[in-house]
């Protein structure tokens, strides 16, 4: 089997928590704190509410241009945004929040 047909299909075959894993990690290694607000289960969180808030002091990761704080959305390869989280993201962002 070539090496690209494997790595595509290890790829998405990626579940959403190891997305997250991977992003979480990658976001404290730029300087910010991770807030995790994802939930396994209906609970009563509001609907569409992102799963990662990124956060860190003005200017920590050196570059004066990156955001301080932002809303993160984790999927696996193949996964969607459900209605909820268009609309959530939507608000943020008519509201000048980065998601």
């Amino acid at each position: 089997m070539p090496a690209v047909a494997h790595t595509k299909r290890a790829h998405a075959a990626r579940t959403e928590k190891a997305v997250q894993r991977d992003v979480t990690r990658l976001l404290q290694s730029l300087g910010y704190h991770v807030s995790d607000t994802s939930q396994p289960r209906a609970s009563m969180v509001t609907p569409g509410l992102p799963d990662l808030y990124a956060q860190r002091e003005p200017f920590a990761a050196g570059d004066p241009h990156a955001p301080n704080a932002f809303w993160v959305e984790v999927k696996s390869p193949r996964g969607s945004l459900r209605t909820s989280q268009e609309a959530w993201h939507a608000a943020a962002l008519a509201a000048g929040v980065r998601v």
